[in-house]
């Protein structure tokens, strides 16, 4: 994080880190067998992320090269009829609907090309888009909620549910985050009010749907509730209605094509129980590598215009993954070395102060694995134990370290990385001062601003 923060490019400031981190190996030792054993699960991890997000680069420049991208972005900025409002639905809505539908940070790709549609800043793009990463935990059908249920004994309910309670201030924080970045005190009062009328219907579906309904379909719900409001308040007093162009109706079909293969292969796999198939049909990277393939014929790209696209989309994805890549890798070392299990242990000996550093712990797990789910594998466990061994609400404290490593997500390097190079892709030049630590500076403070708020409700709760 120092090294970020004084403008060390991210791939020279994750080497050195991982380096420094193997030099600590005499304290926390990794041994060959757990190494071995990790192997392939890292390496089906890395091919996952290589995919997802080289298939996330690439349609959205193949959408971008085709034009469909801009009739798409024509018809949903008048649908929402204000740039301001068009703002928020993009970050308030798209971004945490397709995380929670498919996860891996294809919701913020997807959003950024919608954002610069509205006419905004290269930087204010990215930044509102990043924002837009509020319901993490639930993120492609919430994985990581059954990880904590897994290793705390709590059902996924009960986890998803308390969690849901502490990422309501999440919500607001960071939905007034995106406002403030968009215009601030230049906006509308009528916007302000629409913002938290928004923020509110996320938050209350949110809980419900953990409660009684399932909370894999939580944040993909809550999402959908924020966007009839959004879409109501745009369409009050409106009469005209404008239809998608044909172009832009082809151009949304690749996105069908992730979110139906998803459900049916989902469903299937329900019913016929795990195998190598399933999980293959299951995983993201699948369905999105498809609707890859068949974007060009969709949208009607000459095969020229096509490769160039996709070479183009190559040069942007490569200094990406590699930061991202060399981020999970140090993800796994912590994971594996121990250091996960020593963060909570230690904050269990600090008694009094455990309700404070239980989101500290949260925020720097999910800075650091860029993953709610290998945040709770990290430290549901340890945690749970040693809230229990405190005489604490131990349900509570593993809720507040998840909704920490959710909204922590999005200050990731890794993803600021992929996002720059998403957005220089479809809107070359004026990209000075678009550096990692800019783009991460509205993240920072806001989740500054959440793990204050969630240490104080921490220490009433627990």
């Amino acid at each position: 994080m120092l090294l970020l923060l004084i403008r060390v490019p991210a791939l020279y400031a994750i080497s050195a880190t991982i380096v420094l981190t193997l030099i600590l190996a005499w304290e926390f030792p990794l041994r060959s067998a757990v190494l071995t054993e990790s192997l392939p699960s890292t390496l089906e991890l890395s091919i996952t992320l290589a995919l997802i997000m080289f298939g996330g680069i690439a349609l959205a420049n193949l959408l971008h090269a085709s034009g469909a991208q801009k009739d798409i972005n024509t018809w949903l900025n008048r649908l929402v009829v204000s740039p301001e409002r068009a703002a928020l639905f993009y970050g308030l809505v798209l971004v945490p609907l397709i995380e929670s539908l498919v996860g891996w940070g294809l919701g913020v790709i997807t959003g950024i090309p919608m954002l610069l549609g509205t006419g905004l800043s290269k930087l204010k793009a990215i930044q509102i888009a990043l924002l837009g990463m509020m319901l993490c935990p639930w993120g492609a059908f919430a994985p990581s909620l059954i990880v904590a249920s897994d290793f705390t004994g709590f059902s996924q309910t009960t986890i998803g549910t308390v969690t849901a309670f502490y990422n309501v201030p999440v919500i607001f924080i960071l939905a007034i985050s995106i406002l403030v970045v968009h215009g601030g005190a230049a906006l509308r009062v009528k916007m302000w009010i629409e913002c938290l009328a928004t923020a509110s219907m996320m938050g209350i579906t949110l809980i419900a749907v953990n409660a009684f309904v399932a909370p894999s379909l939580a944040g993909v719900l809550a999402s959908l509730g924020a966007a009839v409001i959004l879409v109501l308040f745009a369409r009050r007093g409106q009469q005209e209605y404008h239809p998608p162009t044909a172009l832009a109706v082809r151009g949304m079909m690749p996105y069908v094509i992730v979110l139906v293969g998803l459900a049916l292969s989902t469903i299937l796999a329900a019913f016929v129980g795990p195998s190598t198939y399933t999980k293959l049909l299951t995983n993201p990277a699948t369905w999105l590598t498809v609707a890859v393939a068949f974007t060009p014929l969709l949208v009607r790209m000459a095969s020229r215009d096509t490769w160039s696209s996709l070479a183009s989309s190559t040069r942007a994805w490569g200094p990406a993954f590699s930061v991202t890549l060399l981020f999970v890798l140090f993800g796994v070392l912590l994971s594996l070395n121990g250091m996960g299990t020593s963060l909570a242990e230690g904050i269990a000996l600090l008694g009094g102060a455990f309700a404070v550093l239980v989101p500290i712990s949260g925020f720097i797990a999910g800075f650091v694995t860029s993953s709610n789910t290998a945040s709770a594998a990290m430290l549901a466990g340890p945690l749970n134990v040693s809230a229990s061994g405190l005489g604490l609400d131990s349900v509570h404290a593993v809720s507040v370290q998840t909704a920490a490593s959710g909204a922590a997500v999005m200050c990731s390097p890794a993803r600021a990385e992929v996002s720059r190079q998403t957005a220089n892709l479809l809107s070359p030049g004026g990209d000075e001062g678009v550096t990692v630590a800019r783009i991460l500076s509205p993240a920072l403070l806001a989740n500054t601003i959440i793990v204050a708020l969630l240490a104080g409700l921490g220490y009433i709760f627990f």
